[in-house]
């Protein structure tokens, strides 16, 4: 699995600095320079919105309990660990799903089982992906009324494709796949997440989050407003690098780029492909943008990852820190066995 990884990462990295070769690196680094700290912060600030509709979204499957006299893990656990999961998807060399086992491992850190935290992500992530499905119909939706159906077939067939890997996905969780990937899963995360015996019955958990139809709806309906807001991210980097859009353009660019980001998945932090898929979907679908002013708004997200991610996985390292201290100090404070 590691050749695999990196090999995509290769292949990401060599498109990324195919793409910025591609066009005058010194115009693009001044213009990226240019956006300033007033525009990087308003950045983030407009991203600290699908961060929270996120987290409120992965809140509510928050069935499980601390250890700590019966109450609900609070919305500042989950806002924290959405932070770090989503930046250890942009940041580190790691396919998406290893920002998720990440996001799962913080959960552990706060007291949460093992078992519940792997198996409320995995019907967090089932959520999340059928509200971008909904998201990217939305998109397609749109773009038929910008372009001739003969240009859009490409992304319609590309929905169908996604549709009918979602479903199968669904499906195979309540069939029963989860049975057998149980061990899988647990191969997979041990090292960050522990025994494999705190996995048995993952499948059952997972069917006991999905039998909560408030928790379903209100984890689509705030994935979906999530994916919305992505939108008004896009509607404000194109604003501040002085080309400025509609937010039914901005939502059409957002739906369709992540929807190929999705495609991808395998290559760790969507490597080239967030400024390949800009300059298809920008500049090939608005006629007043052109591939070096798409290429700058996917570097100038680029930019705001940074800011975001860097902070979120120092927390994440000083919080590993921290349960390896209390790991030491309880081993050092158990009596040693003495030999005959």
């Amino acid at each position: 699995m590691k050749w695999i990884a990196l090999i995509a990462a290769s292949l990401g990295f060599f498109l990324l600095l195919y793409l910025v070769l591609h066009h005058d690196m010194a115009t693009l680094w001044e213009q990226w320079l240019a956006i300033g700290a007033t525009g990087y912060g308003l950045l983030v600030l407009i991203h600290t919105l699908p961060i929270a509709l996120s987290a409120l979204a992965w809140q509510s499957w928050g069935q499980t309990w601390n250890k700590a006299g019966e109450t609900p893990y609070p919305f500042s656990v989950f806002l924290l660990a959405r932070w770090i999961r989503e930046s250890a998807k942009l940041l580190l060399p790691l396919a998406q799903i290893g920002g998720d086992v990440i996001g799962m491992r913080v959960m552990t850190l706060h007291g949460m089982k093992t078992k519940e935290a792997i198996a409320m992500t995995t019907a967090d992530i089932t959520l999340e992906v059928l509200a971008q499905l909904a998201f990217t119909a939305v998109g397609v939706a749109l773009l038929s009324l910008l372009v001739s159906a003969e240009q859009a077939y490409v992304f319609v067939l590309g929905l169908i494709g996604a549709g009918l890997v979602i479903v199968a996905f669904v499906a195979a969780q309540r069939w029963g796949l989860l049975h057998l990937i149980d061990k899988a899963i647990g191969f997979i995360a041990k090292p960050l997440l522990g025994s494999e015996k705190n996995l048995l019955g993952l499948h059952d958990s997972l069917l006991g989050y999905y039998r909560n139809k408030g928790a379903v709806i209100r984890s689509f309906m705030l994935h979906f407003a999530a994916w919305l807001a992505g939108a008004v991210e896009v509607w404000a980097i194109f604003w501040l690098i002085g080309h400025p859009i509609t937010l039914l353009e901005a939502m059409l660019i957002e739906a369709l780029v992540q929807a190929i980001k999705s495609v991808a998945f395998i290559i760790p932090a969507a490597l080239g492909v967030q400024e390949g898929a800009f300059i298809l979907v920008a500049s090939t679908l608005l006629a007043s943008t052109t591939p070096a002013l798409a290429l700058l708004a996917s570097l100038v997200r680029r930019g705001r990852h940074l800011l975001m991610g860097l902070p979120a996985l120092l927390w994440w390292h000083v919080y590993e820190l921290r349960a390896l201290n209390r790991r030491g100090t309880l081993e050092r404070s158990q009596p040693k066995e003495t030999q005959p």
